[in-house]
């Protein structure tokens, strides 16, 4: 939900409140909610405000008797590139086309849910929780004819994930779920989002990144060890920063929910 908020000033006695600037968006919705504010301002006006109010509401202006300026601030190592960071936090998709992209957000979102234990999705399937889901792809801008191939591919993924054992285990237990870090790489301050760290009760923390990429065809160990070497660089910076975060020790991996497959990518 959108909300507006608005203000107008009040003449120096307080008796009478003025109307908005001519160019605000006030001004344009006056016509409508003068009476809100008239009615407003009449509960809440004070009569007869002696001095030592007016002293509190309107305190003196104190100057710098000498030209001042603020301290010089100690340097920090690297300078924030809100380029680096902006394109960091992006989830790459493997698929083309804007309704994969929204069906790949949706998925991540539910499974963060999930994992959070904010959401509950029972055997049967999504059903119980298709109002979240429509209100996500009405956020989202997903158009009438794109919401049912998005509905089907999140389905497909998060039914994946729950039949699976390992993807079970992926989202139940100690652990965190979009995980944000930022760190210092090559001088420069870039921001990462990990899609699941899952704790096992021996201290090793897993880093996870889900793939919802689909695979038609033959040879799908090939393509799971292409998938391996295509991510093997981007985990690996994500395991070097949350190693330096969390001290513990690391393993990485990428779980695809539509081919329930989970590969270990050594870092």
């Amino acid at each position: 939900s959108l909300h507006l908020l608005g203000n107008v000033r009040v003449n120096d006695d307080g008796t009478e409140y003025k109307k908005p600037f001519k160019n605000s968006l006030l001004n344009l919705l006056w016509p409508i909610i003068e009476p809100a504010y008239e009615h407003a301002f009449k509960k809440a006006q004070i009569s007869n405000i002696d001095d030592d109010v007016k002293t509190l509401v309107k305190p003196p202006l104190r100057r710098f008797r000498t030209a001042w300026k603020l301290p010089d601030l100690p340097a920090v190592p690297g300078t924030a590139d809100p380029d680096v960071a902006a394109e960091s936090l992006q989830v790459n998709y493997e698929w083309v086309g804007i309704e994969a992209r929204l069906a790949g957000t949706v998925t991540h979102r539910i499974l963060q849910q999930i994992s959070q234990g904010l959401m509950d999705v029972p055997e049967t399937g999504l059903q119980e929780v298709r109002p979240v889901l429509e209100r996500w792809l009405t956020e989202l801008g997903a158009t009438d004819d794109q919401r049912n191939p998005i509905r089907r591919r999140v389905e497909q993924a998060v039914a994946g994930i729950l039949a699976d054992d390992k993807g079970r285990w992926l989202l139940q237990g100690e652990g965190e779920a979009e995980f944000a870090l930022s760190g210092i790489e090559d001088g420069r301050v870039v921001s990462i989002v990990i899609d699941r760290v899952r704790i096992e009760a021996d201290g090793t923390h897993w880093i996870i990144d889900y793939k919802t990429s689909s695979h038609e065809g033959g040879d799908l160990e090939g393509f799971l060890r292409a998938e391996r070497e295509r991510y093997r660089e981007q985990l690996t910076r994500y395991a070097a920063m949350y190693r330096a975060y969390s001290g513990a020790e690391v393993r990485s991996a990428l779980y695809f929910p539509l081919l329930q497959e989970f590969v270990e990518v050594k870092v």
